[in-house]
């Protein structure tokens, strides 16, 4: 972990204090420094988000030395593996990751609910505007919990036809009027 003096605010400049242990891990031996700042992402090829994370640096240090997620993303320093730490900067899988629905769902270890919640996406946005229907939520394999807090809504369920087979595999042995009522039980808790 990093120290208690860890962040250290130099003009806007912003350096995390490294113990030794955690030095000598990023670096390396003969390039063991004190700190970390942004600089040094930018000026070393292999230093990435995850190898920090690894090493017992948080993601808050992280976040204050470098906001901006399209600097991470320019400069190949994050990856869709690093999304469940990234949390703070709330990045948006499609626009921040240029990823189209496939890779969500190829990546939906990575690329969970909760992270398309933060990043402020609706599920009238997945489906209106990234195409996922009820054909491809089965590929999600999202729980009904899941669907309902990103915002599936009554009439959805109402109005589209679901195959019986695609059915129950999102919502299981539930009945429309079952995932209804569970809808309308979430949204008195918004």
């Amino acid at each position: 972990m990093c120290t208690l003096f860890d962040c250290i605010n130099m003009n806007c400049y912003y350096a995390i204090k490294l113990n030794p242990e955690q030095s000598l891990l990023i670096f390396g031996l003969l390039h063991a420094k004190r700190t970390l700042s942004w600089n040094d992402f930018v000026e070393i090829k292999h230093l990435t988000l995850g190898i920090c994370l690894k090493h017992g640096v948080e993601s808050t240090k992280l976040y204050k030395i470098q906001p901006d997620i399209r600097e991470w993303i320019r400069h190949q320093k994050v990856s869709l593996e690093d999304l469940p730490s990234l949390l703070q900067w709330k990045p948006n899988p499609f626009t921040d990751f240029q990823c189209c629905i496939g890779d969500v769902i190829t990546y939906r270890r990575y690329i969970t609910p909760e992270i398309i919640i933060n990043a402020g996406i609706t599920f009238d946005e997945l489906h209106d505007k990234y195409g996922v229907d009820e054909e491809t939520m089965v590929l999600f394999r999202y729980p009904i919990e899941s669907w309902i807090q990103l915002g599936m809504s009554e009439s959805f369920i109402r109005n589209t036809f679901f195959k019986p087979e695609h059915w129950s595999l999102i919502f299981g042995k539930l009945t429309k009027e079952d995932v209804i009522q569970k809808i309308k039980i979430s949204q008195r808790f918004k």
